[in-house]
């Protein structure tokens, strides 16, 4: 499941942090709130060709980040786009949830919580 999708400098985007939570979740706004500029940040991060042209107007990079969780004790995995002069680079990689920066991190589900209690 996405849980986290952080998007900087990309289009008229300059620091967006979108924490999702388990079940349904629905993006709603008016016209040129920047609905598909997230769903266009979602398919870049999932391997859609990115260009240069992305970049925020002033800003020398772009970037955009998504952290999934399998929510079977397997550890979160992040995957993140970083496009500047040079061209795009991808990197993915599974993270212990504590090297997880704190706004990446997810709530414990309910069978977790009690657990815990």
């Amino acid at each position: 499941m996405l849980t986290t999708l952080r998007i900087k400098n990309l289009a008229l985007v300059s620091d967006l942090t979108l924490e999702l939570q388990p079940g349904f979740n629905a993006i709603t706004g008016e016209t040129g709130a920047g609905k598909s500029i997230i769903i266009g940040a979602l398919n870049l991060v999932l391997g859609e060709r990115a260009d240069r042209s992305l970049i925020r107007n002033g800003c020398e990079s772009c970037s955009v980040e998504a952290v999934f969780d399998a929510q079977d004790h397997r550890p979160l995995y992040r995957i993140q786009l970083v496009i500047n002069s040079r061209g795009a680079n991808f990197h993915s990689a599974p993270v212990q949830n504590s090297a997880v920066p704190s706004e990446f991190k997810r709530a414990p589900t309910p069978t977790e919580r009690n657990v815990a209690t």
